[in-house]
């Protein structure tokens, strides 16, 4: 009997650059057991080679670990960073960081409240939102950004082209605004996608795709994805805390 692919188990299809997409399914694999798997990045990280004027810096913010890889600058400063992992990435290159919160928006609120002295310097990439720089400058602080590096678009592998062209579900990971738009843009697919979204902001840009099931991270953190992913893999619905959106 020939095999009938909308029968299938779902497969899992990430696009986060090969390195992060590796060592997130490592993650995934101690708390679920994903089927077929594909990568295929839609985003490479390129250093665009800037050097941040340092001069009279007292405090770095950080909002990605790819920022974090890209500073090449004086150890030991304060670094006030979005996310566990980037603050985590800091500590590791020698920066006296903190997490200060787990969004732009509760990393703005939080050094509005605590109003750091000096000069701050936010390192980010070319494609960013939240408007960290400015809204600070706005509340009277001191901040200046550098571009450190740039999120270039990839197009999909032919791989990830015929999984998406088959019937079977597609569990779809999302972690951020722009892979969300550039999967959108060219995720014409057959496949019955399982959209797991890191944000509500992340969710937003993929409704042009018509999810068959949209599921929403509790938190917007890495362990909070990784457990919604296990949630729909292990029984097509997410663990507690995340939100399905019809």
């Amino acid at each position: 009997m020939a095999n009938n692919p909308a029968q299938d188990p779902p497969a899992l299809l990430l696009t986060r650059p090969r390195a992060d997409a590796e060592s997130f399914l490592a993650d995934l694999r101690r708390v679920a057991t994903p089927g077929r798997v594909v990568i295929s990045p839609v985003l490479e990280i390129v250093a665009t080679g800037d050097v941040p004027d340092m001069t009279g810096v007292t405090g770095l913010i950080l909002t990605s670990t790819n920022g974090v890889r890209a500073y090449d600058g004086p150890r030991g400063l304060p670094a006030y960073c979005v996310g566990e992992r980037t603050t985590q990435a800091a500590q590791a290159a020698g920066l006296r960081a903190e997490m200060a919160g787990e969004t732009a928006d509760q990393l703005v609120a939080h050094l509005g409240t605590l109003r750091p002295k000096g000069r701050l310097m936010h390192l980010r990439g070319r494609h960013a939102r939240g408007d960290v720089a400015a809204r600070l400058a706005a509340q009277g602080l001191r901040v200046d950004e550098t571009i450190v590096y740039d999120q270039v678009a990839c197009g999909f592998t032919r791989e990830a082209r015929v999984l998406l062209d088959e019937e079977r579900p597609v569990i779809l990971p999302l972690f951020s605004p722009r892979s969300a738009e550039i999967v959108a843009g060219q995720a014409e697919a057959r496949a019955r996608l399982w959209i797991v979204a890191l944000s509500p902001a992340v969710a937003r840009c993929v409704s042009p795709l018509t999810p068959e099931r949209l599921v929403i991270a509790a938190r917007p953190d890495r362990a909070s994805i990784c457990a919604a992913v296990a949630g729909v893999i292990e029984g097509g619905s997410p663990l507690e805390g995340a939100s399905r959106v019809p």
